[in-house]
């Protein structure tokens, strides 16, 4: 995908993981409740099992990190492990 763009009127995914320094996890166990959030044109791009993790500095949103394990299931420790990243990065961020 060249480019993606959401609306922050709508109520879609990426907004509600933007609100606060926040994740989310799609899966078999969350797809049905999350399914009608995602943007048609990131449906077709992004695999059956993702996380959105959101990056902010101080109260602002700074980034947004998708993560799949392409194919395959992610581990609870590649879960584990990525918000432990994020959080990390984020923590560095607020210090400068």
């Amino acid at each position: 995908m060249r480019s993606f763009q959401s609306s922050t009127a709508s109520p879609d995914l990426f907004n509600s993981v933007c609100e606060k320094a926040n994740y989310i996890v799609f899966d078999k166990h969350t797809s049905k409740k999350l399914s009608p959030t995602i943007n048609k044109k990131f449906r077709r791009v992004c695999n059956d099992e993702f996380m959105l993790l959101s990056l902010f500095k101080g109260s602002a949103p700074l980034a947004l990190v998708y993560i799949d394990n392409q194919a395959s299931p992610m581990s609870n420790f590649a879960k584990e492990r990525s918000r432990n990243l994020c959080d990390l990065a984020m923590n560095c961020l607020n210090k400068f």
